[in-house]
């Protein structure tokens, strides 16, 4: 991981296909993800206890988890890698990256 700067690992089946996907920016990896989260709700868990394959020490990661309809997690997207970063900088790269969502307009009374 020492060569780079932001990457999203994903585990498949069983744990056992952990290999990271590069990304050159960061809004790059905040676009995948927004792709994987299709529109559901996420949370975003810093760790900073994680260790890598390739070596021993710990770094700080961010897991990213979509939450089901009573705010659990259901499904973990994948743990983003931020070059030691975490959530502070995750979080406005995701909003950026977010497409314009609908908004509920108030109800105008009729006149």
């Amino acid at each position: 991981m020492n060569d780079l700067r932001f990457a999203l690992i994903r585990q498949g089946p069983a744990d056992l296909d952990t290999r990271p996907i590069g990304f050159d920016s960061l809004p790059a990896l905040a676009r995948a993800i927004e792709r994987d989260r299709q529109g559901r709700s996420i949370e975003l868990v810093e760790r900073e206890d994680f260790e890598f394959e390739t070596d021993k020490l710990l770094h700080t990661v961010v897991e990213v988890w979509t939450l089901d309809m009573a705010n659990g997690r259901d499904t973990r997207i994948g743990i983003a890698w931020l070059n030691e970063s975490g959530r502070e900088t995750l979080e406005p790269a995701l909003r950026a990256a977010a497409p314009e969502r609908a908004r509920a307009e108030p109800r105008r009374r009729a006149a």
